[in-house]
């Protein structure tokens, strides 16, 4: 049976694991194992701003709402213990630029939150799972409208059209997004409950 819950402390190492493996197209570049990413990534989660789906107590999805704050944070230093000091400190100014200081050219108001972080772990996909979380954020939390930014070639984009979400503005992907990812250009989606 499937569960949606609010992410507690117990749930790092799994937000963790599934983040690393649904996002590390995103840095996989640098050469480090999924592993090694793992557990440097511990430390990054706005714990309180996750949610994750349970199935017989195995967390096989994630995703995050804010107010347009970041989600994760990365630690300078904890980078460069666990992936060494030299590739620490280049992910973590790469990183910290691309998921964590996001410089969106619309304004957030307080009626507004922003979906980051969807993800489902690669056996349970395409089984309605990740637009269940999507439509249970979206009624657990009092935003009006809801955005997210969804790569052009990522498959999550289909998953935000069929709950209702639409393009409202699109940004170019960077030389690296689109050679590390197949991008594009990234659409910025919005949903009503209005």
């Amino acid at each position: 049976m499937i569960r949606i819950v609010k992410a507690t402390r117990k749930h790092v190492n799994d937000i963790s694991t599934l983040f690393v493996e649904c996002f590390y197209d995103a840095f996989k570049s640098f050469n480090i194992s999924k592993n090694k990413f793992i557990k440097a990534f511990k430390h990054i989660f706005d714990i309180d701003k996750f949610y994750v789906v349970l199935l017989n107590n195995e967390v096989v999805a994630i995703g995050a709402v804010s107010d347009g704050s970041s989600t994760i944070k990365f630690n300078k230093f904890k980078l460069c213990f666990y992936l060494g000091l030299q590739k620490g400190k280049r992910i973590y100014k790469y990183l910290k630029t691309v998921l964590e200081e996001k410089d969106y050219a619309f304004e957030m108001d307080s009626l507004c939150g922003l979906l980051e972080y969807i993800g489902v772990k690669e056996e349970y996909r395409n089984k309605g799972i990740g637009s269940t979380l999507v439509n249970h954020i979206i009624h657990d939390n009092n935003y009006i409208r809801y955005i997210a930014k969804v790569g052009d070639t990522n498959k999550a984009l289909s998953l935000f059209e069929r709950i209702g979400f639409e393009e409202f503005d699109k940004q170019k992907a960077s030389e690296k997004e689109k050679t590390d990812l197949g991008l594009n250009d990234y659409l910025y989606m919005i949903y009503s409950k209005e």
